[in-house]
């Protein structure tokens, strides 16, 4: 190379040329013309390790920066990205051409260095390309511009890429208008068909691809006809902007998830989905959402119906939003001012902050309190035929066909209202008919009142209304539980006790004297009793019932478990207990 140096000074200035100036070139083959304008055939090049040529050349100016022109037709070059790039001047491809390794090309190169024509087939270590492409590098990567078709086979594309989700592609495209080499700058129009894609470890199969493909956005139409998922999709999903812009319309033939490696829970999807909306989350959401013939599939079994659906998410004046669900499971709404994400928040905080010390003891905690809150919304949801929806999340529950639920909630005002009713809901063996919850809280202070009309156990026996009614103070509750024709014993109960936590944390329960009722006869409680909780104990005090002689004690056993004793008491009235069912 050094002899050729000689002849030609400007090669001096070339990285390979100049690093490999004590290597051998091996040339055989018909040359002639100046060495700045080199014509040749039937032509054979090795050049060290780094590149073996066969086929023919026509040249000009290839010691003027810039101007080098060549026009090849190669049977074969071997060769590497990095061996390429010092012989070029001022090709510098993306990082991922350096993991193609070594390629072998054969066919037609035509044009200057950083604007030509490439028509041929290339193999590498990670797969086979054949093209048709122009491709102009006058303005670096960036700007690069670049149009023809594309034939890849068996083309490793998570080694290309870098990510290791991907797999191998085999795919046919026409690619035109297309700027940038770097997945930030790339902007084309492709039309095209992937024969094969592996993705997450599945292999998808015929995909259609026809549109505008940027970085962050894609305008145009996509088909998969797949055993796991058909899909026809037409419309635009822009991520360049701050927010994200969704605009498409999208007909789910068929998706099941876990086939696809997607998810690891056994559900299958049906239905059509025409989105238009701005955002990426729930609180900035704006725009609307139409979902048709939805239908879920949960383990080949459970299956839920949506035949229409309707989403909106709106501003209203004066900064207050309007989140809307309308479908023939149920409707909600929620309006005012709020932040859709914080609200579970909301509640949380505000109880941990006016309850502290309950709220530690049920582990009732805000993950990621929030700072000043100026929150104030009204909220509902009125429920329809679920069609046991509640199966797909424990296939133990079952039932809130037509709950209701509103409330609002006021973060200036330092308030907060619920008030919820379930015709019907069940669990396991047990169903509960006609519950209610209503609760108002205002700082510390607030009133609930929770009721149950009618409990059925799995052996038929039905116990009738139970109510709790209290008022929290707080961490004092005091309440009320009144029961009539409970079950048995509990037949006409009215009890009123208060509940605190001891320093230990421990639940202290305290009844109140003359307003304990059982079996429809007032029955006498000292006022010094308690009732004590704790991690791994349980302890009583003066807890003894009387009326007249008849006597009920619980007492503690070791601080460990609790006995009851009844005296005079009729037997005949305990024969129930034998036919309480027993679960296990």
């Amino acid at each position: 190379i050094a002899d050729i140096i000689e002849f030609a000074p400007a090669l001096n200035n070339n990285p390979f040329f100049r690093e490999n100036s004590g290597e051998v070139v091996r040339i055989k083959g018909i040359i002639k013309g100046a060495v700045n304008s080199l014509d040749a055939r039937d032509l054979v090049i090795d050049i060290a390790d780094g590149v073996h040529l066969e086929g023919r050349f026509n040249t000009r100016n290839l010691a003027v920066k810039d101007e080098q022109f060549v026009h090849m037709n190669l049977k074969s070059l071997k060769t590497d990205m990095q061996t390429i790039r010092k012989l070029i001047p001022g090709f510098n491809p993306p990082e991922n051409f350096y993991r193609l390794g070594r390629i072998n090309f054969s066919g037609k190169f035509d044009g200057f260095f950083v604007d030509f024509v490439a028509d041929g087939k290339l193999r590498s270590n990670i797969g086979t390309a054949e093209m048709f492409m122009n491709l102009k590098l006058r303005e670096g990567r960036e700007k690069a511009e670049y149009s023809g078709d594309l034939y890849l086979n068996d083309f490793d594309l998570g080694k290309w890429s870098g990510n290791s989700d991907f797999g191998k592609v085999t795919l046919n495209a026409h690619v035109k208008e297309g700027v940038g080499l770097t997945l930030n700058a790339v902007n084309a129009k492709v039309n095209g068909v992937i024969d094969s894609l592996e993705f997450k470890n599945y292999l998808y199969k015929k995909v259609a691809l026809n549109g505008h493909l940027e970085k962050d956005l894609f305008d145009g139409e996509l088909e998969v006809h797949d055993p796991n998922v058909d899909l026809t999709f037409a419309g635009t999903v822009n991520f360049a902007s701050e927010l994200p812009v969704f605009n498409f319309r999208a007909d789910l033939g068929h998706l099941a998830p876990n086939n696809l490696n997607l998810s690891q829970k056994d559900l299958r999807f049906h239905g059509k989905v025409d989105l238009n909306l701005k955002g990426n989350n729930l609180s900035n959401i704006v725009g609307e959402a139409n979902i048709a013939d939805l239908l879920v599939v949960k383990n080949h079994r459970d299956s839920l119906r949506v035949n229409n659906g309707f989403i909106r998410s709106a501003e209203l004046p004066g900064g207050a939003k309007e989140f809307v669900v309308n479908s023939s499971l149920g409707d909600a709404s929620v309006v005012g001012r709020f932040n859709i994400d914080n609200i579970p928040t909301l509640f949380l905080q505000f109880f941990e902050t006016y309850h502290p010390r309950i709220s530690e003891k049920l582990g009732i905690a805000a993950k990621n309190p929030l700072e000043a809150d100026s929150s104030s919304f009204e909220y509902s949801i009125e429920l329809k035929d679920l069609q046991h929806l509640t199966a797909f999340i424990d296939d133990r529950i079952d039932g809130f066909d037509e709950t209701a639920i509103k409330g609002h909630y006021d973060g200036v005002e330092q308030e907060m209202f619920i008030e919820i009713d379930i015709p019907k809901w069940s669990y396991a063996n047990a169903t509960f008919s006609d519950l209610y919850l209503n609760m108002k809280l205002t700082e510390d202070e607030g009133n609930f009142s929770i009721g149950v009309f009618e409990t059925e156990l799995g052996n038929g026996q039905k116990l009738a209304p139970v109510r709790l009614i209290g008022y929290f103070l707080g961490d004092t509750v005091e309440m009320s539980l009144i029961a009539t024709n409970f079950y048995k014993i509990m037949d006409d109960v009215s009890i009123d006790a208060v509940l605190t936590l001891d320093t230990d944390d421990a639940w202290h329960v305290q009844f109140l004297p003359g307003r304990v009722v059982i079996l429809n006869q007032p029955w006498d409680i000292d006022e010094n009793n308690f009732l004590r909780i704790g991690e791994g104990s349980v302890q009583t005090k003066n807890f003894v019932l009387t009326s007249g002689k008849q006597r009920i004690v619980l007492e503690n056993v070791k601080n460990k478990g609790l006995q009851l004793q009844l005296n005079n008491y009729p037997i005949q009235e305990l024969e129930f207990i034998r036919k309480i069912p027993r679960h296990k």
